[in-house]
């Protein structure tokens, strides 16, 4: 961090004798994380604006508060520095930070998996450097930078994840990131109520891809994803991979060999087969595309098995695709979030797992869907009858359910129930029999970890 003579230069300010030497511990936009040495970014918001706590951040120990309205204070007028647009002012700063920054930046996005990829990444570069991350759900245009600024110094490797709720905030983010390589990890019907299709997402995703070609930097390309797959030799140095395809390591190919009996991917290399530690499908997916992130990163094939075999969820896994085996049952807790993509990956997973009885599924409402909803819903059911189970509850009051279980019907389904609520999911999962397995999944709004702790 520079110190605020040069902040105020950055953000073209007059420069005070008195900042000289000062440098900031931190930025920091919610004025409640303010801590002595802080600089405090006023931002506006939706519901309140950050100019509103600028005497209450300085008094808290911020060094400096960057404002668009300066206080009538003359005391706390000369603590502030005066500029046009408070977040690109934090840009300003990230852009600079970047310049400085000598070290490998990756930058990961796509519909789903994008959090679990980059700490599969971290872990598994960190091995022969220090490597960072942004942490938590810090990849929107304010949450981007605020990581790199706070959190990146000292790293010889960044991995930045990158979110977006409108077209344009990917490429604002990579405007001043200038990532080195990075990847889309899939497109989906995730917030289509932000993007209005597929193409839509695919547009807004694609602009990581676009500015890492402008670069000429490396891309990761998930050639198992249809949208994706349609981009293959759009670029240069582009490294294809895709679960079933694997991916060449070191002279030999890393291969998928299905799912062992606790849910969890085979992989194959240099002829020895091995199990990673997490259950899943997706997990899998996420495994390859970090595998091969690492590998235009520099990482041995020893060290990218090493990262991925001992990975731990840092977030722990309540929720996120576990597998819980009782003496009659196996649970496959999916709980956390659901939109069609990883409905699809979680049936994938539940046809895949070796069991000896049943596969039933008690799936609830997927938010976020946008206009499509109930064609959504219904086009998920069809898929959840071509994975071959052999019964499906649709869980929750929405009408949406309604489409779900029609879905699965009227494409050949064996055994459909409406549920209105969780006791209603209770009485009818009764019917299970010893052997069988039961996938459990829905948005968080559905409430469905409700149902496995029940069942658990």
């Amino acid at each position: 961090m520079e110190d605020l003579a040069r902040i105020r230069s950055l953000l073209g300010n007059t420069v005070r004798s008195g900042d000289a030497g000062v440098v900031p511990t931190g930025v920091v936009v919610d004025s409640r994380a303010v801590r002595a040495g802080s600089l405090f970014i006023a931002l506006p918001g939706e519901h309140t604006d950050g100019q509103h706590f600028v005497a209450q951040s300085l008094e808290a120990g911020a060094v400096a508060a960057v404002v668009r309205m300066l206080p009538a204070q003359p005391e706390l007028a000369a603590r502030c520095i005066l500029v046009e647009d408070p977040a690109r002012a934090l840009e300003t700063l990230a852009a600079h930070a970047r310049e400085r920054f000598s070290g490998t930046v990756v930058a990961i996005t796509g519909s789903n998996g994008k959090t679990t990829t980059k700490e599969l990444l971290r872990r598994i570069l960190s091995l022969s450097r220090v490597t960072g991350a942004s942490p938590g759900n810090l990849n929107s245009t304010i949450g981007a930078p605020l990581a790199f600024l706070n959190h990146s110094s000292g790293c010889a490797c960044w991995v930045q994840e990158t979110g977006a709720s409108a077209p344009g905030e990917i490429a604002r983010i990579c405007g001043w990131l200038q990532p080195d390589a990075g990847a889309v990890t899939n497109i989906a019907e995730a917030h289509l109520e932000h993007f209005g299709s597929l193409e839509g997402v695919l547009s807004a995703k694609s602009e990581l891809l676009e500015a890492l070609a402008a670069r000429a930097a490396r891309i990761v390309l998930n050639t198992g994803d249809p949208l994706l797959g349609s981009l293959a030799g759009r670029w240069p140095r582009t490294l294809a991979y895709s679960l079933e395809q694997g991916l060449a390591l070191d002279g030999a190919p890393l291969r998928w060999r299905g799912l062992n009996e606790r849910g969890c991917g085979l992989f194959q290399f240099d002829g020895e087969t091995w199990a990673l530690p997490v259950p899943g499908i997706a997990f899998a997916e996420c495994a390859c595309c970090a595998a091969a992130l690492a590998h235009v990163c520099g990482a041995t094939a020893a060290e990218i098995r090493e990262g991925l075999s001992a990975w731990e969820d840092p977030g722990g896994s309540g929720g996120r695709m576990r597998v819980i085996q009782s003496d009659s049952l196996l649970l496959l807790d999916d709980s956390y979030n659901a939109n069609p993509a990883s409905v699809r990956a979680a049936l994938r997973t539940l046809r895949a797992i070796p069991v000896p009885g049943r596969r039933w599924a008690a799936l609830g409402f997927m938010a976020e869907l946008g206009t499509g909803e109930r064609e959504l819903h219904h086009e998920t059911g069809r898929r959840a009858a071509e994975a071959g189970l052999d019964a499906l509850l649709a869980v929750g009051p929405q009408p949406a359910l309604d489409a779900l279980l029609d879905g699965y019907l009227s494409n050949g389904g064996t055994m459909g129930v409406r549920c209105q609520g969780i006791p209603g999911a209770l009485e009818a999962l009764a019917g299970l029999k010893d052997g069988d397995a039961l996938l459990v999944k829905g948005s968080r709004s559905a409430g469905l970890d409700t149902l496995v702790r029940e069942l658990a």
